[in-house]
């Protein structure tokens, strides 16, 4: 079975959050020994406070910091977000928590890189951190939260921030949709889960909407934990409101035999049978277009398409989105335009822009 804790913790309160994540721990035993080394990869997509709900909150990364602490473990916390990552482990509040446990943390796209040579259904060839060796264990703290392109932010999805800087936007050019990114991801994934010990996920706050950069905080009051991954990310799912069967990361562990969804059980203060169900408004979804939907979907999937557009007053002319567009699609003149016979409708605009002014369009 593969087994999916599911507890309350209704704020960040750190006696809170201190309670239910030393109840992870005591529900799913993980053999940590003492004086290892263990990488922490939490969820910075950008330099965003936590009352955002961007990243993973900073109480939450402290409270895995303490368990590990008692255990004197050397605490690596690494990430690699779309856009200078230093600056997000200070804004999000993860740089304090880590000086306080005198963890260090790295940015991947500045550390060691490894070239390599894999077998991937996308992916033959892979750039990603040297922590996934170099490290004993590495404990996986996603935040829950829509995603434009593959409709959660999952546990899975998470473990694209182990591919260094630049290298994610140019991944995009290979899985061009949903279902060939899908692959891609769990082609990485295949590469970390034998060092991932658990996933723990940051449900208490979550994000809905224009998820993962620029969506509303959700108020779920929830922590996930499995030492799986894609099980994880099938009651995530349920619980935001999705079919996990439309979730492509997960259609693409079934079809690799990853996993089985009748064999994940629910554990902790809830069961299958009373599962929460917060669902989340999922991203690009407005009110006139569920509208639309409900008489004209057949129609409306084989005929509209999402395409990025720009809201004048709200853009600063950063550059930050042609810097990020993997295939040099954005010019500043001076505010971003698109050519649209080369874009690909990765998103990475949308997702990356730190002021919201990129807006997608049906």
């Amino acid at each position: 079975m593969s087994d999916v804790l599911v507890l309350n913790c209704p704020n960040y309160n750190p006696e809170i959050v201190d309670k239910a994540v030393a109840e992870v721990f005591k529900n799913i035993k993980i053999g940590i020994k003492p004086h290892s080394k263990i990488l922490i990869k939490p969820n910075i997509l950008m330099a965003k406070k936590p009352e955002y709900s961007v990243s993973t909150h900073p109480a939450m990364i402290e409270a895995v910091c303490k368990i590990l602490a008692k255990h004197d473990c050397e605490i690596i916390i690494g990430e690699s977000s779309g856009w200078n990552t230093m600056h997000g482990f200070d804004v999000s509040g993860i740089k304090a928590v880590a000086e306080k446990y005198h963890a260090r943390i790295v940015a991947f796209e500045n550390d060691k890189i490894l070239d390599k040579a894999i077998n991937g259904k996308i992916l033959k060839e892979l750039k990603i951190t040297s922590f996934i060796d170099d490290v004993d264990y590495i404990i996986n703290m996603p935040k829950m939260k829509t995603h434009m392109l593959m409709k959660i932010t999952g546990a899975v999805k998470n473990c694209y921030g182990f591919i260094p800087g630049f290298q994610k936007a140019l991944y995009h050019t290979k899985g061009k949709n949903d279902a060939a990114f899908g692959e891609l991801l769990i082609d990485i994934y295949t590469q970390c889960k034998d060092k991932i010990v658990i996933n723990i996920m940051d449900a208490v706050v979550g994000m809905e909407g224009e998820g993962p950069g620029n969506g509303d905080p959700k108020n779920t009051g929830l922590i996930l934990a499995s030492t799986d991954a894609l099980a994880l990310d099938v009651v995530e799912s349920r619980i935001m409101g999705f079919d996990p069967l439309k979730i492509q990361t997960v259609n693409a562990g079934i079809n690799r035999h990853l996993i089985n969804i009748a064999d994940v059980k629910i554990i902790g203060d809830y069961k299958e049978s009373n599962i929460p169900n917060i669902n989340y408004k999922p991203a690009g979804a407005d009110k006139g277009f569920k509208k639309f939907v409900s008489t004209a979907k057949s129609y409306l999937t084989k005929t509209t398409v999402l395409i990025p557009e720009v809201n004048k007053d709200k853009c600063i002319k950063c550059g930050i989105c042609a810097k990020l567009c993997p295939v040099q699609c954005i010019t500043l003149a001076p505010h971003p335009t698109f050519d649209r016979k080369i874009c690909i409708k990765c998103y990475c605009c949308h997702e990356h822009c730190p002021q919201g002014a990129i807006f997608l369009k049906r």
